[in-house]
């Protein structure tokens, strides 16, 4: 639902107990409508599975050894079979076989001259031998069909102290080593600032090690180093560290693309109507632009899509709660909203804060009694969002199941709440008596709310309601 077509989206699963925890991550390709796909209906057919081809960039031409399963040879016994073809870019390649997981050794066909093991591949996978020493052989990405010539991680190792000597382990995804055995090299580049600076190509991730040299001087596994990271030092142990990484910038076109899949990560019903269309609106433009694909589409409608849909999103307003549960002489309210959200109540001008539940979106307060004056204020807000303000008088009578924030409607004004401040005060009598006296005039919401006694007149017997009220005696408001 949030990805778009070529999109590939990383979805971590994470599982927790008394015994511990597991982690797992698994990613999934939405696939172009173009693209070969399982035919609708069919459980028991499948996407066809990529077949094997491996690519070398190489000085002369490799002898390949390669084998699935136990010990299935899928090009000779070894040193296998010498790839002749070369592809427009260079690399030598080579078709094996098989569709399924497949292992691979490359050498220049003598068993002094010859790359580790590379276990566990799978489709297109491409190799790089540096300066014809194929025991610094080094894996690209499987699968992804890059280049790894093109790709290469450069980071830095800021030391503890300028006097700092350091050894140096990285290793790949795959579990090539890419600065020999531990403890790795001895670090001595450095740049303008004082820091040990590292370099690898072939690679656009890579993890590490820095130590002393000494097995229990050295940092934890640093993974996720990409380029222009920087690991620090903060210890003479190397038992401390702070990994940065840079800030990746993206494209107008890919921050459109990613405002949009935000969109259709969201809910319709957790905001209004009128403010979800106005979002849907922009949505239509902002789908037409990212199915042209970057570098085709327009980059002035890029940028004004962009900008028309952030602010779409920013207007967004959130749905009002819900009451389920308000009844007189009770000081319990509970209610209904969007998940996560904070919940600000509001009865008879004192408020009352709690959170919306994750799943269900339910919210519990304790407030004071109600009386059938009281009134009841709801505001919803989350994520920079704000509700509209919902209103429930009592009056209109109890809740005791889950009803719409629209219905009933609520009143305009609050029985005894003249000034509109919330709450019914000695200020509202004042303010009856000064109305009396042609001394201020009202709206007709506040003559609505000073007809205490509900006899169509505005007069002293109103006010005297009100004081009464205020006072603890017994009154027409409760």
């Amino acid at each position: 639902k949030t990805a778009y077509e070529g999109d590939t989206i990383k979805i971590t699963l994470e599982a927790t107990n008394e015994k511990g925890s597991s982690r797992a991550v698994a990613s999934f390709y939405k696939m172009f409508e173009s693209e070969e796909q399982p035919t609708t209906g069919d459980p028991s057919t499948t996407v066809p599975a990529q077949k094997a081809k491996i690519f070398v960039k190489s000085d002369s031409a490799p002898y390949v050894y390669a084998w699935a399963g136990e010990n299935t040879a899928l090009c000779g016994s070894w040193p296998g079979t010498q790839i002749t073809e070369k592809n427009s870019d260079g690399y030598y390649v080579m078709d094996l076989n098989t569709t399924d997981t497949y292992n691979v050794v490359l050498s220049n066909g003598s068993n002094s001259n010859q790359s580790k093991n590379f276990k566990n591949l799978n489709g297109e996978t491409y190799f790089e031998i540096p300066s014809g020493n194929y025991s610094a052989a080094k894996i690209g990405t499987s699968g992804s069909g890059d280049d790894p010539s093109e790709k290469s991680v450069t980071f830095t190792i800021k030391p503890y102290s300028a006097s700092a000597s350091y050894h140096l382990y990285v290793w790949a995804a795959d579990g090539s080593e890419l600065t020999g055995g531990w403890p790795g090299m001895k670090l001595t580049e450095k740049d303008a600032d004082g820091n040990y600076i590292f370099t690898v190509s072939g690679y656009d991730k890579v993890s590490a090690i820095v130590g002393t040299g000494n097995d229990s001087k050295r940092t934890q596994d640093i993974t996720g180093i990409i380029d222009g990271s920087c690991i620090e030092i903060t210890n003479e142990d190397c038992t401390t560290y702070k990994l940065t990484k840079p800030e990746i910038v993206l494209s107008k076109f890919q921050t459109l693309k990613k405002e949009a899949r935000g969109v259709l990560a969201m809910t319709a019903s957790d905001y209004t109507v009128s403010s979800w269309n106005n979002v849907q609106s922009v949505m239509t433009s902002a789908n037409a632009l990212i199915a042209q694909g970057e570098g085709v589409a327009d980059e002035a409608l890029v940028v004004s899509t962009l900008e028309e849909l952030q602010n779409a999103k920013a207007a967004l307003v959130l749905a009002n709660a819900g009451l389920s549960y308000a009844v007189k002489g009770k000081s319990t309210i509970k209610g209904v909203a969007v998940q996560g959200a904070d919940i600000t109540v509001t009865v008879d001008g004192k408020t009352y804060k709690t959170t919306s539940d994750e799943i269900t979106g339910e919210f519990t307060v304790e407030a004071a009694a109600l009386t059938s004056s009281s009134v009841i204020k709801v505001d919803v807000k989350r994520n920079g969002l704000s509700s509209e303000s919902y209103s429930y008088n009592m009056s209109n009578g109890d809740i005791t199941t889950y009803i719409p924030p629209t219905n009933p409607t609520a009143p305009v004004f609050v029985l005894g709440d003249v000034t509109g401040d919330g709450k019914v005060s000695v200020d509202d009598a004042t303010y009856i008596q000064k109305y009396i006296a042609d001394l201020v005039s009202m709206t007709s919401q506040q003559q609505q709310a000073a007809n205490v006694d509900g006899d169509n007149e505005i007069s002293i017997k109103d006010a005297t309601e009100i004081q009464k009220h205020v006072s603890g005696m017994s009154s027409v408001l409760g």
